[in-house]
């Protein structure tokens, strides 16, 4: 989950928590009972704060039964029917949802019966609120003003562009977006220019984040705009008000104005054929375009710091093997922010393994996340990125938009998936984000590091 959507989903929690709505019902101290719908990674994350709260959901709901007998962390997923049962017996129950269709789920639920209140977490949906009270119409058109301002400086700042937006701060949808950018602008015949000797489309890319920014830049054949997640959610409400076929929203799922993912409901397409053909009309044969801007990464000096560090080092006995261990290096990503995450036992015991293998170990980190214990960290920008791994030789990281980036990196590379379903489909992350160029790994629930090392090839 992106940190913007993490940190709105914590804060209505705590909100609903000191209002009492999670809180206790009886005499007795029983809590209410909390369900969650949609068995997907957001309710996962959900799932993970409501338990630090020490709050126990009762189930998770969902639609596909492909799913029941299933559980996170103990909590079964069921028929959305149990909620209603276990209202009616008398227990006082309250439903949280962070699915983007939290309209149909209420309306399902209410024409179930469930008369207990149901509370949105995360307003993922702001263009699909179908309220016509006041508040709502005040609230729709004042963005509406905001956008349509923001879309007259954009386009007085870069007049006679063609300009794209891509509407959520994810990397891996970025960088599959500026992949097949160029083709479909080729095949709709936009203008080429020349800026600085550089050969480029008259197009803006607008993205939310300074990695996505790097993203755009990496490839180079476009001009990009930096945004926040406000700015751009008031650009692209006047783009959906005015039709604007001078801008293009490069997302398969928002502002639910096409709504390709409703496709996954009969078929797996995996989310790379989803942008080629589904939002850009690409054939299937489409070759993606590679990225060019690559920086080199002084790897060196980050090497001869860590051999200071380990002759200074008393505690750390290398003996006979000390060339063995400065020579082998792996760098480790555990870190993902629309991902469910992995336990953070398997990555420590990923790290014991291979320092008693004899490798220095690097965590990749950004803002404020921290380095995996005995490892250092090492933040390259995303130019850099490939450099970084060529020169290391080895990456385990969980599956993530760093993932796409160095995917023609020429070295070891090892995605791990936590074993959840995409959205509320039956197909799961592994079907939809597997990357041909990595050894793509699924890792169950309770698995270990031992049990995870098993399925690698050659580690």
């Amino acid at each position: 989950m992106e940190r913007e959507r993490f940190n709105e989903m914590t804060e209505n929690l705590k909100k609903l928590y000191n209002t009492g709505a999670l809180g206790t019902y009886d005499a007795n101290g029983v809590h209410k009972d909390v369900y969650l719908f949609a068995h997907c990674s957001a309710t996962m994350e959900l799932a993970d704060e409501l338990i630090k709260m020490g709050i126990i959901p009762v189930a998770i709901l969902d639609n596909n039964p492909d799913k029941y007998g299933m559980d996170y962390k103990s909590i079964p997923v069921c028929n959305p029917i149990n909620a209603v049962n276990g209202a009616k017996s008398g227990r006082d129950a309250i439903i949280l949802i962070v699915s983007r269709f939290y309209e149909q789920m209420v309306s399902q639920m209410r024409k179930l019966g469930f008369k207990g209140r149901i509370e949105k977490i995360i307003d993922y949906n702001t263009y699909a609120e179908y309220s016509l009270s006041p508040d709502t119409l005040i609230r729709k058109s004042e963005r509406l003003k905001l956008g349509m301002e923001r879309l007259k400086k954009i386009k007085s700042e870069y007049p006679g562009y063609f300009v794209i937006f891509c509407p959520f701060p994810a990397l891996g949808d970025v960088y599959l977006c500026m992949s097949y950018l160029m083709p479909y602008l080729n095949v709709v015949g936009r203008e080429q220019i020349s800026v600085n000797g550089t050969f480029r489309y008259k197009c803006l890319v607008c993205v939310v984040g300074n990695a996505q920014k790097q993203i755009v830049d990496l490839f180079g054949y476009a001009e990009v705009l930096k945004m926040n997640q406000k700015e751009m959610d008031e650009a692209i409400q006047a783009v959906i008000y005015k039709d604007d076929s001078e801008c293009y929203i490069a997302h398969q799922d928002r502002p639910y104005v096409v709504q390709l993912h409703r496709a996954l409901y009969k078929k797996c397409i995996p989310l790379e054929t989803i942008y080629k053909c589904g939002v850009f009309g690409l054939s299937t044969d489409t070759e993606p375009v590679k990225p060019v801007g690559w920086e080199n990464f002084d790897y060196k000096s980050y090497q001869n710091n860590f051999d200071k560090e380990v002759k200074n080092d008393s505690k750390m006995e290398i003996g006979s093997n000390k060339q063995e261990i400065l020579e082998k290096s792996a760098i480790i990503a555990p870190y993902a922010k629309s991902v469910v995450s992995l336990p953070e036992s398997l990555w420590i015991d990923m790290v014991g393994d291979l320092k008693a293998e004899g490798y220095q170990l690097f965590t990749n980190v950004s803002g404020d996340e921290k380095p995996l214990p005995d490892t250092k960290p090492i933040s390259p920008t995303i130019a850099q990125m490939k450099s970084l791994v060529e020169q290391i030789g080895l990456f385990i990281g969980i599956r993530s938009g760093m993932c796409d980036v160095i995917k023609t990196a020429n070295c070891k590379k090892i995605a791990l998936y936590p074993d959840y379903y995409y959205c509320d489909t039956k197909w799961k992350a592994v079907d939809m984000y597997a990357i041909n160029e990595f050894e793509n790994i699924v890792v169950k629930d309770n698995d270990t590091w031992e049990e995870v090392k098993k399925k690698i090839k050659d580690i």
